[in-house]
Order: C-alpha cells, then structure tokens, then sequence
C-alpha cells in the first residue's frame, strides 16, 4: 500500500467532529488554544511518517505492537496496546461529546 494511502487512513481517523465542529467551538469558547490539537496532528503525522514507518515496515510484522514485540518484549507491546487503546478511547469520547454539542446547539 503506498504511504500516501496510509497517511491518508491515519489522518481519517483524526478528521471528524472532534476537528470542525468542536474545534470550532472551543476556539470561541477558549481561544487559539483549541487548535493545538489540530496542528499537533499537522505536525505529529509527517514526522511519523518521515521517520518511523520505514523502521516498522523494515521489521516485516504488520502493526506497530508487532514491531514493539519484537524489539523488545510481548509485555512492552502489551502495557503499549493498553496506552493506544485508551488514547483512542479519548479521541472516540472527544468526538461524542463534539457531536453531542453541536446537536444540543440545533435543537
């Protein structure tokens, strides 16, 4: 699969409620502040990409935990699957709560 194919499904998983509209409204709530998220992302994703995929595609496994294992050990891929797994519980609640703020302000 090219690696623009793969940039484009990591951002997708970022572009959502969470990115327009709740951004949108914590910026008018917060300030400039709310876009950090967003530019983190800008920032974050060419420079995994730059730098880190050729690395893990190297290995030969297919996923990052697979790669993680076996550098260095099934319970460092397992305490790294526990970290990912929350963090996209975040980004998932993040969107919901995005989503619920913009249907609140409808109706």
């Amino acid at each position: 699969m090219p690696a623009l194919v793969v940039g484009i499904l990591l951002m997708s998983e970022y572009i959502g409620a969470k990115s327009t509209v709740g951004t949108a409204q914590a910026a008018f709530e917060s300030g400039f502040a709310a876009s950090w998220s967003v530019i983190g992302a800008a920032i974050g994703f060419p420079l995994f990409g730059l730098m880190l995929v050729r690395r893990i595609y190297s290995t030969g496994k297919i996923t990052i935990s697979g790669a993680i294992a076996e550098k260095y050990s099934n319970t460092t891929k397992n305490i790294i699957s526990v970290i990912m797994i929350y963090a996209l519980l975040l980004v998932n609640v993040d969107n919901y709560v995005s989503g619920a703020a913009a249907i609140s302000t409808i109706l």
